[in-house]
């Protein structure tokens, strides 16, 4: 596809994705809510370890598992999801449709590794309060949910602050920790997949290493590869500092009592003008993915180029 062709195409999709089409779906007895959740998701690189469920699970798979059981179990709030990767950035805007904030799973996941920036909690946590305060002044008559998934673990250099407008700004906040105390090597991610297509989300088999031995905050194996390891004094913080809990996500499901408690925070309504409404399923998240796709194509012929001319 000439480059051309494909910038028309990406301008087309923005479009489609302002317009927000839906389609109509069957009527269905509905519950809703006047809850909104919002999925605060640490995707740097650090949450591609291997430490959960007994080393057969990636951080951020385990974490993309929990946001489904808590969406599976709250059918009627609003969700939303904010991600930190290469920048800290609104990944899902507030939708009433579970089939938008599921397939926004992969936002939940660290991306090219050459591009994902060092985490930075602080800026996280600033974004999440500043949004949640726009949120909560549009429409103070609904309730917020902030669930933070995160294995603590934070390279800025500076120490964790966490906003004071953060504190009462939701009704519950509840902070997931990933990772184990011993640590886990991180891979790199960004290269052939087993289809030998170049993806910028394939999980390689190369793990990153360092030679320098000096630096007092990176953690090495024998062979030299970095380890990373949950910082759970952060994640508590966190927790504290919000008036919320903390759970260190090992195995097994999100417990019921966490879900009780989400549910507890909003109250269920239902629509008194019928007992059966109909269903609307929103499209623009499908325009979405696909202007994601041709992005990170266009990102990697900008890369090759500046690559050839460097190697001039």
């Amino acid at each position: 596809m000439k480059t051309i062709v494909r910038r028309i195409i990406m301008a087309a999709l923005l479009i489609a994705i302002l317009i927000r089409p839906t389609i109509p779906g069957s009527s269905a007895e509905r519950e809703s809510t006047n809850l909104n959740i919002w999925f605060v998701v640490d995707a740097s690189g650090s949450m591609v370890a291997k430490d959960v469920d007994g080393k057969n699970t990636r951080r951020f798979e385990k974490a993309q598992e929990d946001a489904t059981t808590i969406i599976e179990n709250l059918p009627g709030a609003k969700y939303t999801a904010i991600a930190q990767d290469f920048s800290t950035y609104t990944a899902v805007p507030m939708t009433s449709s579970a089939d938008a904030i599921i397939a926004g799973l992969p936002y939940f996941r660290p991306k090219y590794t050459l591009y994902t920036k060092p985490s930075n909690i602080s800026e996280l946590l600033s974004y999440t309060a500043d949004k949640v305060l726009q949120y909560k002044r549009r429409f103070p008559e609904r309730s917020n949910v902030i669930v933070f998934m995160s294995d603590g673990e934070d390279v800025s250099g500076k120490e964790l602050e966490v906003p004071k407008t953060l504190y009462g700004l939701a009704e519950y906040v509840v902070v997931f920790g990933y990772g184990s105390t011993a640590g886990a090597p991180m891979e790199e991610i960004g290269g052939y997949n087993e289809k030998g297509e170049y993806s910028y989300s394939a999980i390689s088999d190369t793990f990153i290493k360092s030679f320098n031995s000096t630096d007092s905050n990176i953690t090495l194996d024998s062979d030299r590869r970095v380890l990373s390891k949950i910082n759970e004094e952060n994640l508590r913080k966190i927790a504290s500092y919000t008036a919320g809990e903390y759970y260190h996500r090992e195995s097994g499901a999100v417990a019921d009592t966490v879900i009780n408690q989400i549910k507890n925070s909003g109250s269920i309504s239902h629509d008194s003008s019928s007992a059966s409404v109909g269903t609307r399923f929103e499209l623009y998240w499908i325009f979405a993915l696909a202007l994601l796709i041709l992005l990170a194509w266009e990102g990697e012929e900008l890369l090759t180029k500046l690559l050839a001319e460097r190697n001039k």
